[in-house]
């Protein structure tokens, strides 16, 4: 797996975070050693084989997926074809940015994970030092409406100080009754 890939996995709303961790661990192990089962891959090898078929090939995607035309087989394969992205810049030595949602696919938001640094934080009238992985953080509310978002982030950061609730799986899961 080339370091500047960006890889598209797939999870079940039961994972916990013990599952998450074995498929990532599991994803990463399988596509280091063998660099030809990663559909994304694949698809920029085929586009970059021949002088003009990239510009030809994603100008022919954006217009297949501004129409609703791009094959599942495309999709499921395509990194920007999401309902998150996350990259860990800090794996780079670089800080976290703001990322833009592309145009192009489903992505709706994005986070960047910077690098570990130590933060002055006030604790019983007295200032502690506590690590802190910065984060950056950018949605598009075309998706949904600003309170629904501030209601998505109050649950992860309930989880992100609570870390051991991801040991369990959900209690309740909302499924999205027009699937």
């Amino acid at each position: 797996m080339d370091n500047g890939t960006m890889s598209k996995m797939y999870f079940k709303m039961t994972d916990t975070i013990f599952d998450v961790n074995g498929k990532i661990n599991e994803y990463v192990s399988d596509n280091r050693e063998v660099p030809e089962k990663n559909g994304t891959e694949k698809m920029i090898k085929i586009l970059l084989g021949a002088p003009g078929v990239l510009r030809v090939g994603v100008g022919l995607f954006k217009f297949m997926d501004k129409h609703g035309l791009l094959p599942k087989k495309v999709i499921d394969m395509s990194p920007f074809h999401n309902s998150l992205c996350i990259s860990n810049l800090a794996s780079i030595r670089t800080n976290h940015i703001y990322h833009h949602c592309y145009e192009f696919g489903t992505t709706s938001v994005f986070i960047t994970l910077g690098n570990l640094r130590e933060v002055a934080k006030r604790k019983g009238g007295e200032v502690v030092f506590e690590r802190c992985i910065p984060l950056g953080v950018v949605m598009d509310e075309r998706i949904c409406s600003g309170s629904y978002f501030a209601l998505a982030f109050r649950r992860m950061r309930k989880y992100m100080r609570n870390p051991e609730l991801l040991e369990l799986p959900p209690e309740v899961i909302n499924e999205d009754p027009d699937k």
